[in-house]
C-alpha cells in the first residue's frame, strides 16, 4: 500500500493501548476506488463521458483529483478494537473511530 495513510503501528489506532514489543497486533488495509463498472454504450457515450470528466477535474489540484480517485488506509488495532470492527456493518465505521 505504497501510498496508503498509515496509523501509528506502537498503539491501537481506536483505544490508543500500547502493543507490547513482539506482541499481536491486527493490522487493518483499506483501499476505496472509483469504479465506473467499464459500462459505455457507444462512442458518443464515451465522449459525453469524457466532456463531463472534463468538467468535473477542471480547477482541482492533483492531491483533491487523486483523492477522488483513489485512496489508501492501513491501522493497526489491538483485540478487542480488532473484535468490534469486525462486527460488520452494523456500527457505522464513524461510531467505531469517533464514537456514538
Amino acid at each position: 500500500m505504497g501510498d496508503a495513510q498509515v496509523s501509528g503501528t506502537n498503539s491501537c489506532f481506536r483505544c490508543g493501548t500500547e502493543f507490547p514489543e513482539g506482541g499481536v497486533r491486527y493490522r487493518v488495509d483499506i483501499r476505496v476506488a472509483a469504479d465506473t463498472g467499464g459500462v459505455v454504450s457507444d462512442v458518443e457515450d464515451l465522449n459525453k463521458e469524457l466532456e463531463t470528466l472534463l468538467d468535473v477535474i477542471k480547477g482541482k489540484d492533483e492531491t483533491e483529483l487523486e483523492q477522488e480517485v483513489h485512496q489508501s488506509f492501513r491501522f493497526y488495532l489491538c483485540r478487542p478494537c480488532r473484535d468490534d470492527y469486525l462486527k460488520g456493518p452494523e456500527i457505522p465505521l464513524s461510531n467505531f473511530f469517533f464514537g456514538e
